[in-house]
């Protein structure tokens, strides 16, 4: 609807309603004007707000988004919410096929005018070249600040580059090869145990478990323990975690205050009582920290003699410039913001890895070929890493390990970054210009606007990664005449961020992921069940609306590859 025609539709409105029965109930009667009169203004002030967005560019070269009304693009980022990903990048094809380059421009009312780009050109220029001019910023941290806080995600300047030191001690070859790897193999251990008790239990319904749900809590027990030096053992529970649930729904709310300006999250939170659910949820996460500082603090309290390499220690000992320590809620906020980097991201990785294989049976059949290469002897009843509760010796050292995790599985490691590829942990990112800047492309971006790019979307297009984009291909992670791994530039491929921001936990997630991958796959038969029904929630991270169902079979020498899903 344009502005020619809403603004005469409330006019005919107006003057009909007297002529109708209404006229029999003057409160009715008074009401309805009052709606019909509400409704003229809010339109009204939609139309000078939109107006006012697009007047501050009407001298740059832009390409707006197609869909665009008297109200920018409002409605079609409401309706787009359950599939904002696959949004991205229909209009990212959609402006690269009338040949207007990868860069467009959404225009939301009250909120900054964002610039949405598919170029890893720009990405670069963002990220590393032009990189003190794109910031986290107010609009950012107010969306954010519920569920993290003043963390590393949520935070610019001195305060990001204090945190990011401190982590970075953890992130280590030496913690890799002698704490990491055994830690993995532990964790991995609990989550064979609770695999094999539903493989015993045939083809029952005890026989199908949620592997998203397990993969979340293997990735939160290894992460607790690396992280924050406590065991969860959430794998030898059955229960739903109540911090879990509370940390997810946290983030799908967060996620959709990422198009709203704090005005109209204040409206649209309290009718749809979003605000409550998020102040619960994160209540329970602020009980989970507190219990995990506390536990630690204790700890570590007059024990002047022990040096404790975990991330959480690291920052209770630290002091201020003023000499003051962090304080618990300063404390919490790390908490969070290191779960959703270690907890979430591989979890959800490792879940759409084994999404995409169960279609690939082929890929499965080669990935257990290379590790019959590399594990020569070792059945699918052993473990191909053991664990500090074995005594097995055909299982690896943790150095032997560590060299096959990082260097011997080549395709393994290109399966786990082809499906990272078209499923990326982290979906969508945004930065906030501070001044006035052009992109690469020639696009021109204004003080306060929103650069957004989207990894899942640049994944599809064909300008980037070619003719079989969509297509899952971990072939092309490996050069064909070397047989070495590929890795291609981080502003094709940033799902790992890149330039000073780049994550610190990419090789930690590469060893955690591949090592969980290889064991699944040496293992079990995975039957995925609901296959039909998997789908990506709107959140921060690219969760699993409905979970990932599976049913796992032991493996006997010589078995096939993973079946096909199930009806």
């Amino acid at each position: 609807m344009t502005t020619t025609t809403l603004l005469p539709f409330l006019a005919r409105l107006l003057a009909i309603i007297p002529s109708t029965s209404a006229t029999k109930h003057p409160l009715l009667l008074r009401l309805l004007r009052a709606g019909a009169a509400s409704t003229a203004a809010i339109a009204l002030v939609l139309i000078v707000e939109t107006w006012h967005q697009r007047r501050s560019h009407w001298s740059l070269p832009v390409n707006p988004v197609v869909g665009r009304s008297i109200w920018g693009h409002l409605i079609t980022m409401m309706t787009t919410q359950g599939e904002r990903h696959d949004w991205a990048f229909w209009i990212s094809r959609f402006h690269l096929d009338q040949g207007k380059g990868f860069t467009s421009f959404v225009h939301v009312p009250f909120t900054p005018v964002f610039v949405l780009s598919s170029d890893p050109r720009t990405v670069e220029w963002v990220l590393k070249s032009n990189f003190d001019n794109y910031v986290k910023g107010p609009f950012f941290y107010s969306a954010q600040m519920p569920l993290l806080g003043h963390g590393i995600f949520n935070s610019d300047g001195d305060e990001w580059k204090k945190q990011r030191k401190t982590a970075s001690y953890i992130f280590n070859v030496a913690n890799f090869r002698d704490h990491m790897v055994q830690v993995f193999a532990d964790h991995t251990h609990d989550l064979c145990a609770v695999l094999d008790e539903a493989a015993a239990s045939g083809r029952s319904t005890e026989g199908v478990v949620d592997l998203y749900d397990l993969l979340h809590r293997f990735t939160l027990d290894a992460f607790m323990e690396i992280g924050f030096g406590t065991s969860l053992h959430s794998l030898r529970q059955r229960e739903p975690l109540p911090f879990a649930v509370a940390f997810d729904t946290a983030q799908s709310i967060t996620s959709r205050r990422m198009v709203m300006s704090p005005a109209q999250r204040a409206v649209v939170e309290f009718l749809n009582g979003d605000a409550r659910k998020l102040a619960r949820c994160a209540a329970v996460a602020d009980q989970f920290a507190t219990k995990v500082i506390t536990e630690r603090r204790g700890e570590i309290a007059g024990d002047d003699q022990t040096v404790y390499a975990d991330l959480l220690s690291r920052f209770l000992v630290m002091k201020k410039p003023d000499g003051s320590g962090y304080s618990d809620r300063e404390l919490r906020d790390v908490v969070m913001n290191f779960i959703i980097a270690g907890r979430d991201t591989t979890a959800q990785a490792l879940s759409w890895t084994v999404y995409m294989l169960h279609s690939h049976p082929e890929v499965v059949a080669k990935l257990r070929a290379e590790l019959a290469e590399q594990f020569p002897g070792i059945g699918p009843d052993q473990s191909l890493w053991g664990d500090s509760s074995e005594s097995d010796s055909s299982s690896s050292s943790a150095a032997d390990a560590y060299a096959a995790l990082s260097r011997n599985l080549v395709y393994a490691r290109a399966v786990f970054s082809e499906a990272l590829r078209l499923y990326p942990s982290v979906p969508t990112e945004i930065k906030f210009a501070v001044n006035d800047d052009t992109l690469p492309d020639g696009s021109a971006v204004r003080a306060g606007d929103a650069v957004i790019w989207s990894p899942y979307a640049m994944a599809r297009i064909t300008e980037i990664w070619g003719a079989d984009a969509a297509e899952f291909k971990p072939e092309r992670w490996i050069d064909q005449a070397t047989g070495k791994f590929v890795q291609p530039s981080p502003f094709k491929f940033p799902v790992f961020n890149a330039g000073p921001r780049v994550c610190l936990g990419q090789q930690m997630a590469y060893l955690e992921g591949v090592a969980c991958l290889a064991t699944l796959v040496h293992r079990y038969e995975l039957t995925v069940v609901n296959a039909d029904q998997v789908k990506y929630r709107n959140a921060l991270t690219l969760q699993m609306m409905n979970g990932l169902k599976v049913r796992p079979t032991r493996r006997r020498a010589g078995a096939g590859a993973m079946r096909p899903h199930e009806e």
